[in-house]
């Protein structure tokens, strides 16, 4: 995290401890996970709950919940998910609420190989284009939208090296096993270096990241329930949202917080 994030979260000292403080544990798309790890010591210092994280591809999050894994947050990389699994009962729909918005790039770790068009894109100027599963996570599912869109969908297709999330994505093309890649804003800002394209928003379907809180949460207890719900209205707060948007996420717009 840069000195700036680490400045910003110094500066959110807005809440203050509860009586009883609890542990949150909270399910959090690949892409968000070390920006919640840099979040989640200030969260406890204001509110007294501690927050244990466990990431993966949203679609993969979305198993282990089905499946009865006893999360009490939902950070996924989309609005759907969280819809589709209060629909099944398992989460509190009146919680579900927007904390971040994604922004999907176009990143080599070869300076000057991508352009600032992602005209590199139909070319034969690259041998693999890392992408995270679509089925499973939704920036891959941006994606293929975007290549969709530009035409190149099936003509890129056998050149296609596919992570199982964002993160197995980004370190793809990090590495050099893949030429270049489609990665969430939030990974360069992190690693900067390389080259990229910050793909336009209208290529594909928008990368609204919503919370959600689980029903395992209140099955445990009320308090950790309340916890849950405090977790997703904090990182709307303007502090916690100065340091999503110097993470490399656009900030959400200011409608209902979970109540």
């Amino acid at each position: 995290m840069s000195r700036r994030i680490v400045a910003l979260v110094a500066a959110a000292s807005l809440w203050t401890c509860p009586a009883a403080a609890v542990e949150l544990s909270v399910a959090v798309a690949a892409h968000f996970a070390p920006t919640l790890a840099a979040l989640s010591p200030q969260f406890q210092a204001q509110t007294g709950h501690a927050v244990r994280a466990a990431s993966g591809s949203t679609g993969k999050l979305l198993a282990q919940i089905t499946q009865g894994a006893p999360f009490d947050v939902l950070l996924a990389a989309d609005a759907e998910s969280a819809r589709r699994i209060a629909a099944q009962g398992l989460a509190e729909a009146d919680s579900q609420v927007a904390y971040a918005v994604g922004r999907l790039v176009l990143y080599s770790a070869r300076p000057g190989l991508v352009d600032g068009q992602g005209a590199v894109l139909d070319s034969d100027r690259f041998g693999k284009l890392a992408l995270a599963n679509p089925k499973l996570a939704p920036y891959g599912a941006a994606a293929e939208a975007v290549l969709q869109r530009l035409g190149l969908l099936e003509r890129s297709r056998a050149r296609w090296v596919v992570g199982e999330n964002i993160a197995q994505t980004f370190q793809f093309v990090y590495s050099g096993a893949a030429d270049l890649g489609f990665v969430a804003r939030a990974q360069v800002v992190a690693r900067p270096g390389g080259s990229t394209w910050l793909v336009p928003t209208h290529l594909h379907p928008p990368l609204v990241h919503d919370g959600i809180v689980l029903s395992a949460a209140r099955r445990k207890s009320a308090a950790q329930a309340a916890a849950a719900r405090q977790l997703l209205g904090w990182l709307r707060t303007p502090h916690a949202q100065a340091v999503l948007v110097a993470a490399g996420y656009d900030a959400v717009a200011q409608t209902k917080a979970a109540p």
